[in-house]
């Protein structure tokens, strides 16, 4: 069985910055990337935005690299809620997703997504992480999860300027 790269994607700098660095390190050389953006439908219609940003850079991403990536999306719905309503953040909805598809997937053997130092440093804490960790121990609990599957975050080292050149990369090159 071929193993799986989960890049979760958004369209913006970060999620761009972190597919670049998957597509150029070449430890990940032999596995199946795959490309996951979720599309979170709300109130506040950044969604369209963003799915508009997701379909350009990917565009750009395949005439970028001769290497193949898959390509995978799906939908949440908060449109329902009262304006007035907080919602989930993202990085949960994220770590809530990569659950769903690892406790059935076990060709999956990292899960990618564009955290940086400087977005823990907002937070004032690494709960977000213990958050995703606790998601992740959840999912290996099934019998179709793989047991060695965890978080890969290429960006957690950079410097914003160096998360801006390696997504700069995609236009440049």
């Amino acid at each position: 069985m071929q193993r799986r790269i989960i890049c979760f994607y958004s369209g913006g700098i970060k999620s761009v910055a972190s597919l670049m660095a998957l597509l150029l390190e070449e430890k990940f050389k032999d596995y199946i990337i795959q490309v996951h953006y979720i599309n979170i439908v709300n109130y506040k219609k950044e969604f369209q935005l963003a799915a508009r940003a997701v379909e350009k850079s990917l565009t750009a991403f395949s005439k970028f690299t001769e290497r193949k990536f898959l390509i995978s999306e799906n939908q949440i719905n908060f449109s329902c809620l009262p304006f007035s309503s907080k919602l989930p953040a993202d990085i949960d909805i994220c770590g809530f997703v990569a659950s769903q598809m690892v406790a059935v997937d076990p060709s999956i053997r990292y899960i990618v997504m564009g955290l940086s130092s400087a977005d823990l440093a907002k937070t004032g804490s690494s709960a977000s992480l213990d958050k995703l960790d606790a998601y992740l121990a959840m999912a290996k609990e099934q019998p179709e999860a793989s047991a060695d599957v965890e978080y890969f975050f290429p960006l957690m080292d950079l410097e914003q300027s160096s998360i801006s050149a390696l997504a700069a990369k995609l236009v440049s090159d």
